[in-house]
């Protein structure tokens, strides 16, 4: 099965990017990335492909030229409106089912099982935010690509921002807004969050407390969110 993969980076995020796709291929092949851009360099998507291509995989520059994202409200001063990206995915990427990941992340294992993951008619799974218990974490998402596209998500989301991107968490709180209830719940090792000490320790140590007995091979997706 062809696993298809899409991130999104500014030109501040090609050296994280760049890191996240290395991990992915350490433990995968048969990828196709997607990755959305608004000013990465077309010389770095060739080299990117002449590395690929050994291990039967390729990368897609999905350039972007609508800059109305920048107005809109980040949470954090580290963020970049290169997370909105991802509201695009059903508008460029053709295939069905898609792997959507954040630039802060390593991944530690194959991604097989991941991308089995039985969605049935729910637009996507993901694992349940350390902070806020109620919503899923938007960093790791397994998206029901067909899905999204029959119900012109893409659309729904825009709109959707441009009315409350200064009332909710950045990307998260408008997809968490407009998923409610909706959404199918993955294991945490397919998101393992570190960085959730700088709001609440007791998280972290929580966090890492569960896994202490299990085998560190068990976390495939480590993201980290601070």
């Amino acid at each position: 099965m062809n696993k298809v993969i899409a991130l999104g980076a500014d030109n501040g995020y090609m050296d994280k990017v760049e890191t996240t796709i290395k991990s992915v291929c350490v433990h995968n092949d048969n990828i196709k990335f997607y990755v959305f851009n608004d000013d990465l360099p077309s010389e770095w998507f060739r080299v990117m492909n002449k590395r690929l291509e050994k291990i039967n995989s390729q990368i897609v520059n999905a350039k972007i030229s609508d800059n109305h994202l920048r107005k809109y409200h980040l949470p954090r001063p580290h963020l970049s409106y290169a997370a909105y990206f991802r509201f695009f995915i059903p508008e460029v990427v053709e295939e069905e089912r898609v792997l959507y990941l954040d630039s802060d992340i390593v991944v530690d294992g194959n991604l097989t099982d991941l991308f089995e993951t039985d969605l049935g008619d729910c637009p996507l799974a993901a694992v349940r935010d350390d902070l806020q218990q109620t919503n899923f974490n938007s960093g790791v998402m397994l998206i029901n690509n067909k899905y999204w596209r029959e119900h012109d998500i893409s659309t729904q989301l825009f709109e959707l921002a441009d009315q409350y991107h200064e009332d909710v968490f950045g990307d998260q709180g408008i997809l968490n807004r407009f998923f409610a209830g909706n959404w199918k719940e993955l294991e945490a090792k397919y998101n393992f969050m570190v960085g959730t000490d700088s709001v609440d320790p007791q998280l972290q140590w929580k966090n890492w407390n569960e896994r202490a007995t299990a085998d560190e091979k068990d976390v495939l997706i480590i993201h980290y969110t601070d």
